[in-house]
């Protein structure tokens, strides 16, 4: 190779002297390329262009099915309570005191763990309250059988009753 081709093409040539920035392109073929470029854009308007506005008739069609269903949920809860803001309000203070009422609590369960002997007299009162509850459950039996010979007793009266006033009724001018 010739020391002018080595240099040809260098970061060092005058501008328009080096090997890509020659070139020569016939002017039809550029209006070809322009005219066949325009039909490409047109056929991608004519997709694109409708496909956009298919696409905001969606997103309208979307929002306005959102906003139905948020104004019509909110018909549905001010039907159902029309005091809901007011009694939420309520229910979130009565959780505040809830929840200070079990931090409460928790704290008195551990010193009550803490109190084994404590926790020993509570069992035994515990069992007492056992036993007092088998006698009262005891008790209940024997008042259920009395109710159950009331209820046998009022049967028997009734038949009693109701067979002279049927007779009496007959004569009764209401």
């Amino acid at each position: 190779m010739s020391e002018k081709s080595q240099s040809a093409g260098k970061t060092g040539d005058p501008p328009g002297q080096g090997p890509c920035e020659t070139a020569t392109i016939p002017i039809e073929a550029l209006d070809r390329f322009v005219t066949a470029f325009e039909r490409s854009a047109r056929r991608w308007e004519m997709i694109v262009y409708p496909g956009l506005a298919a696409l905001t008739m969606l997103m309208a069609y979307g929002f306005f099915l959102i906003y139905s269903l948020t104004s019509d949920i909110r018909m549905i809860a001010e039907r159902f309570d029309p005091q809901m803001g007011h009694h939420m309000t309520r229910l979130t203070e009565h959780m505040d005191s809830l929840s200070k009422s079990v931090e409460a609590m928790n704290l008195q369960v551990a010193t009550m763990t803490t109190h084994t002997a404590e926790m020993k007299a509570i069992s035994k009162n515990m069992d007492k309250i056992g036993r007092q509850l088998a006698e009262v459950n005891g008790k209940m039996t024997y008042i259920t059988t009395d109710m159950g010979r009331m209820r046998y007793d009022m049967t028997v009266m009734n038949g009693n009753i109701s067979r002279p006033m049927g007779f009496m009724n007959s004569f009764m001018p209401w």
